[in-house]
């Protein structure tokens, strides 16, 4: 069975963390990693590396990509 292109993100997002949605709300709302790091108490490194991952799953490279991807889609 092969997936529609909105089926295949909506699988992605699903396989994201609840962590890492948090990550992908507040990427969404531009926030830099400093201030992410700070509002979930966590360091910059931990936060870099939850972007790795969910770039990973999406099949993403960039923030911007990110953001073209999910195109306003709400996460959480």
């Amino acid at each position: 069975m092969h997936l529609l292109p909105a089926q295949k993100l909506n699988s992605a997002i699903d396989s994201l963390s609840e962590r890492e949605k948090i990550i992908v709300k507040l990427v969404q709302q531009n926030l830099p990693t400093q201030v992410i790091s700070e509002r979930l108490n966590i360091s910059k490194r931990t936060v870099q590396g939850h972007r790795w991952r969910i770039y990973q799953k999406l099949g993403v490279n960039s923030e911007e990509e990110l953001r073209q991807k999910l195109n306003g889609s709400l996460v959480i």
